[in-house]
C-alpha cells in the first residue's frame, strides 16, 4: 500500500511521531538508575494500595470508617489498574504466546 501510494517519506516522519509515543522508546533513553528509582516508586505505590485495602477491610469490619478518602483512593486505583496497567500486561501475554 505504501508503495502504490509513493509518500515513503511521510509514512516514515508519521512512523517516528508515533513511536514517540511508545513506553519503549522512553525506556530505551532511562538510564539504569533511574530505572531502578521507577521500579521502587510502582513496588512503594502497590505497597500502599495493599494497606489501604486492609484499612478499609478492617474499618468495614469494625464498622468504623469514620471518612471515605480510602475508599476513594481504592476507586481510582481499581480504574488505573483495570484500564491503562492492563494494556501492558496483556502485551506481555500476547509476546510469551509459544
Amino acid at each position: 500500500m505504501v508503495n502504490e501510494w509513493k509518500a515513503n517519506n511521510v509514512v516514515s516522519y508519521f512512523a517516528q511521531f508515533l513511536s514517540t509515543f511508545r513506553i519503549v522508546y522512553w525506556l530505551q533513553k532511562l538510564s539504569w538508575e533511574v530505572y531502578i528509582i521507577i521500579f521502587y516508586i510502582v513496588v512503594f505505590l502497590v505497597f500502599v494500595i495493599i494497606i489501604d485495602f486492609l484499612y478499609v477491610a478492617i474499618s468495614y469490619r469494625h464498622k468504623k470508617l469514620s471518612f471515605t478518602q480510602p475508599i476513594q483512593i481504592l476507586k481510582v486505583a481499581f480504574l488505573l489498574i483495570v484500564t491503562v496497567l492492563f494494556i501492558p500486561i496483556t502485551g506481555m501475554k500476547k509476546q510469551l504466546r509459544f
